[in-house]
């Protein structure tokens, strides 16, 4: 006689198992939710300093004054820039202005609108 298969109650891993899942993936959405939050609101990307993009940009000889700056996020990889930026000498804009697109593409900044 062949006696009935064992019966293990093996049950209640189902549920735990979905549970674990559950928690890697809202783990692992936390940051891409942080993400888009800050994209949705136009907030300084993460990764970017609102007063160390100033003070890089108020190093360069020849700037007085730096105001009204604004950084956004523009996609997911793209930044923008706006600010109001006070030379000294009008002769020296276009150095100037040369000079502030290469300390902002060094930032990772490629899209930048300055008022003079």
């Amino acid at each position: 006689m062949v006696s009935p298969p064992m019966k293990h109650n093996w049950q209640w891993l189902d549920p735990i198992i979905g549970l674990a899942i559950a928690a890697i993936i809202l783990i692992s959405t936390i940051g891409l939710l942080k993400e888009s939050v800050i994209l949705a609101m136009d907030g300084v990307p993460a990764g970017l300093d609102l007063a160390n993009v100033n003070s890089r940009l108020a190093d360069i000889d020849g700037i007085q004054n730096i105001h009204h700056l604004h950084i956004w996020p523009i996609g997911t990889t793209r930044v923008a820039l706006t600010a109001h930026i006070v030379i000294d000498k009008e002769s020296r804009r276009a150095t100037v202005q040369k000079m502030v697109n290469e300390r902002l593409q060094e930032l990772g900044i490629l899209h930048s609108t300055f008022f003079p």
